[in-house]
Parts: structure tokens; sequence; C-alpha cells
């Protein structure tokens, strides 16, 4: 069974970001009520993005497809952007972009302020 495979994966390493990741989408996507858990779906996935590290753009974009499962749908929408911004080049999360209808954000140049000069101003 997936879910003992999965409880091992993480028994044997706790800083298993996949296998907190594939805990998650089991709770919040199984079809077998013993299974689906919202509450523990989501709490595995927030700890697959707190042990991501370089695995952070795929763990964001799980934690977006446990949201969704989740009926958190903006909170969803948010994660995947995030994914996105981290790794703009993936497939997978553009794929799930175009899925769900979401277009990308556009990256806002930002100009570096002006400096003041002081006292510019009293005259």
């Amino acid at each position: 069974m997936a879910k003992s495979d999965f409880d091992k994966t993480v028994e044997l390493d706790k800083k298993s970001a996949p296998g907190y990741a594939a805990l998650a989408l089991l709770y919040a996507t199984s079809k077998d009520e013993k299974f689906k858990n919202p509450t523990l779906a989501r709490k595995n996935a927030e700890k697959s993005i707190a042990m991501a590290g370089a695995l952070a753009p795929e763990m964001y974009r799980n934690f977006a497809e446990v949201l969704w499962e989740l009926n958190q749908n903006q909170e969803a929408v948010n994660s995947l952007h995030k994914a996105a911004s981290l790794d703009p080049s993936n497939k997978e999360i553009q794929d799930l972009m175009k899925k769900w209808g979401i277009q990308p954000q556009q990256r806002v140049e930002q100009n570096a302020p002006t400096k003041e000069i002081p006292f510019t101003h009293l005259w």
C-alpha cells in the first residue's frame, strides 16, 4: 500500500520533503474516506515546504495541488505563483497553471528610488 511506503519514507528520513509531499497528496486526493484527511494533508504539505531546500518549486506546486483539492483555491493559486517564481521554466508548473486557467504573474521592474537632495523642498 502506498501510504505505508510514504510513512516508512518519513520514518526513515524525517527531513524527506518528497515523502511529506506524497503523504499530503494522498490525504488530499484519496477516494478512500479512511485516508482522506484535509488537516493531515495541509500539515504534511507545509512540512514538505519547510524541508524543501532545492526542491522548493516542486513542493510549492505540490502544496498548490493539495490546497486546490481542499477548495482553498486562492491560496492554491498563490502557492503556484510562488512555485513559478522560483522556477519559471518548470513545465509541470506551467502545465498546471494552464490547466487551472491561471495567468503567470508579470514581473514588475522597479526603478531604484531617487535620492532626494536635502532642503530642496523648502524654497
